[in-house]
This record gives C-alpha cells, structure tokens and sequence, in this order.
C-alpha cells in the first residue's frame, strides 16, 4: 500500500522544491503547468505499478515482464494524459510546459522503478534475482 502514496508523493514534493527555487529566482511560472505534469505523471506512475500489483504468478521471468509491461505503460499514460490535458486547453503547449512535464516524467519513472523493485522481490524473493 506505501507504493501506491510514494510515487505521487515523491513527484509532488520535486515538483513543489523546483517551484519554489525558479520562484524565488524571479521566473514567471505558470501555475497550471508544473500542477498539470505533476498529475498527469502521478497517475501514469500510479498506473505503471498495475500490472504486478495484479499479478498473482511467482516465476521470475513473468514479473519481469509485467515490471517492463509497467514502465511502458507508464510512459503511455504519461503522453496520454499530457496530450489529453493539452487537447482539453488546460494547458497550452509551450516550452515551459514540456519541461516541466519531462521532470515530472523522469521523476515518477525512477520513483516508479524503485516501487517495482520492491514488488518485484516481494514476489519472487531475493534469493532468485
């Protein structure tokens, strides 16, 4: 259950520190952005950890490829709720954006790796990897 608070936790917490230092560096930032990455890259993460969260076989080979089918959906969801954040017009797509939505990727994946290394030894024990 802590894999499920620790990816949005660990990408908003990175997100608010980075807000706050271009803050208070005088940039202009937009709140909507890093708000919009931030949730679209929480839920892609949250999404990601589905396929061994469900996962009931043991053998090492299956977790691993639920792990990899994880990250990948990741990314999927991550564009998809991107693009469709975009398409609604709650963003527009700017640069500033894009950057911030690449830092929240890039966060929620390691974050997300982390998560699916603790899964994934829970499922299949130290002793085979």
């Amino acid at each position: 259950m802590k894999s499920l608070l620790a990816i949005p936790l660990v990408v908003l917490l990175v997100i608010a520190l980075a807000w706050s230092i271009l803050a208070g560096a005088g940039v202009r930032i937009l709140p909507l952005e890093p708000i919009t990455a931030a949730i679209a890259c929480s839920a892609a993460g949250l999404l990601g950890l589905i396929p061994l969260l469900k996962l009931r076989a043991k053998d090492l080979t299956t977790v691993l490829q639920m792990a990899l089918i994880g990250t990948i959906l990741h990314l999927l969801a991550a564009g998809a709720l991107a693009g469709a954040a975009v398409a609604a017009h709650v963003v527009e797509a700017r640069l500033s954006f894009i950057f911030w939505l690449l830092g929240a990727y890039w966060i929620s994946l390691i974050a997300l790796v982390v998560q699916l290394r603790k899964l994934l030894l829970t499922h299949v024990g130290p002793a085979q990897t």
